[in-house]
């Protein structure tokens, strides 16, 4: 699915990088509040997902277990239309893969899986809104968007990147949020994991 991405600026020392999932380990240390897995999409993967229309990509808002996302990927795929093939695989293989690396690190049954589809006018998250115990993977479009406190510049996690944070102390105010309108010009495909606790997983959990 990936190459190793190309190396980025220097990142404040509680922000972790690294080329492989291992890196997201690190995020149980207290010194760590996000820990960022740089890779790139296989350029014939990439040149597929950027060529669908946006109605072709798939949407989805669920809570299940992480074993059921590959099957739930592809049903949504179908309700989208989008094109079934070697691609469409490595999409739901991909984002399963995710859900059970996410899974393995916080120790979740149930995850609440979102994929948006994100036109160049959705409204952007609340820059100052803390950041739960969370994974974010942008797979076609501008990157999420992360920093510390008010006069923070904003950073930029690649496309295909993946992100990983949990809460941190106020002193640091990391915020994470979708780019702004200005810094969009095509429709973004982004992956969302939360971990859930049993008792909002019950009446919902997709088996």
């Amino acid at each position: 699915m990936t190459l190793q991405a190309p190396l980025s600026p220097e990142l404040p020392p509680s922000i972790q990088m690294g080329d492989s999932p291992k890196i997201f380990r690190r995020i149980q240390e207290h010194s760590c509040t996000a820990a960022i897995w740089r890779r790139q999409a296989l350029p014939s993967f990439q040149t597929w997902i950027n060529a669908l229309q946006p109605s072709q990509l798939p949407v989805a808002r669920l809570i299940l277990r992480p074993h059921a996302v590959c099957e739930a990927i592809g049903y949504t795929c179908d309700l989208a239309g989008t094109p079934a093939g070697p691609k469409r695989t490595m999409l739901a293989e991909d984002i399963a893969a995710l859900a059970q690396i996410f899974a393995s690190v916080t120790e979740a049954a149930h995850l609440r899986l979102r994929l948006s589809v994100l036109s160049p006018d959705s409204p952007a998250e609340d820059a100052l809104e803390g950041s739960p115990v969370r994974l974010v993977c942008t797979y076609r479009g501008a990157g999420t968007e992360y920093g510390f406190g008010i006069q923070d510049v904003a950073r930029s996690v690649p496309v295909s990147s993946v992100l990983m944070t949990r809460p941190c102390d106020t002193e640091r105010q990391f915020w994470h949020r979708d780019p702004p309108v200005e810094r969009v010009t095509d429709t973004r495909l982004q992956l969302t994991l939360d971990a859930v606790s049993e008792r909002e997983a019950a009446p919902k959990t997709v088996h």
